[in-house]
């Protein structure tokens, strides 16, 4: 069990500051590419149709 302890405890506490900037840029990026790509064609299609202003 102290092994395990020592583990979370490095998983929690090293890599606090990557996770809160790089963490949500590559899950952004791997997990949901087809969000991504809403959201970059999402002004487009605001700016095309006016009718969803």
């Amino acid at each position: 069990m102290e092994t395990s302890i020592i583990i979370e405890n490095n998983r929690l506490a090293v890599p606090g500051r990557i996770d809160r900037q790089t963490a949500p840029r590559i899950i952004f990026r791997e997990k949901s590419p087809i969000l991504a790509l809403f959201f970059m064609l999402l002004p487009l299609a605001l700016h095309s149709s006016p009718d969803l202003k």
